[in-house]
């Protein structure tokens, strides 16, 4: 059981997968882009007379949209755990004074 909290330890913070609902990310976490597809749904459903094909299209707009969002966050952590070593390298270089290899970092 030491050996699985060690690894958990190991692992790199991700997001959550892409929820199956749009209604279950909070607005706060969505992108600008998913927060005004979210807020045509609002003004759609707001309406006396839906117009449920609108509807239909823009959930399917927002979901697509959640899920470029979340393909974004993780090739941003992917290349944040890219840069992880050569910034300890250049921490290095930078503390021995070795500014050569600092600017070749």
């Amino acid at each position: 059981s030491s050996s699985v909290s060690r690894g958990a330890a190991e692992e790199p913070l991700r997001p959550p997968p892409a929820p199956s609902s749009p209604s279950t990310v909070p607005l706060e976490t969505m992108s600008e882009a998913a927060r005004a597809i979210q807020g045509q749904i609002d003004v759609e459903k707001g309406k006396a007379k839906k117009d449920f094909g609108r509807l239909k299209q823009l959930k399917a707009d927002l979901e697509a949209q959640l899920a470029k969002d979340a393909a974004d966050s993780q090739e941003d952590l992917a290349w944040e755990e890219r840069c992880r070593p050569l910034r300890a390298e250049l921490a290095a270089a930078e503390a021995r004074e070795d500014y050569g290899e600092a600017e070749r970092l």
